[in-house]
């Protein structure tokens, strides 16, 4: 392997996956992800409740 660079393979993979850092930052972009897809289903939602 080059330095700096690691090969995407299982073994490198797996090595990603056990760092917690990377499992903190995946849980983190899941929550922002879900937050900006609840706030944008509650503006359709508030959008179709005002246009009745």
């Amino acid at each position: 392997m080059r330095k700096g660079k690691m090969k995407m393979n299982k073994k490198g993979l797996a090595a990603l996956s056990a760092n917690p850092l990377y499992r903190a930052r995946r849980v983190q972009a899941i929550c922002y992800a879900s937050v900006l897809l609840n706030i944008t289903l509650l503006a359709c939602l508030a959008s179709v409740m005002l246009c009745r």
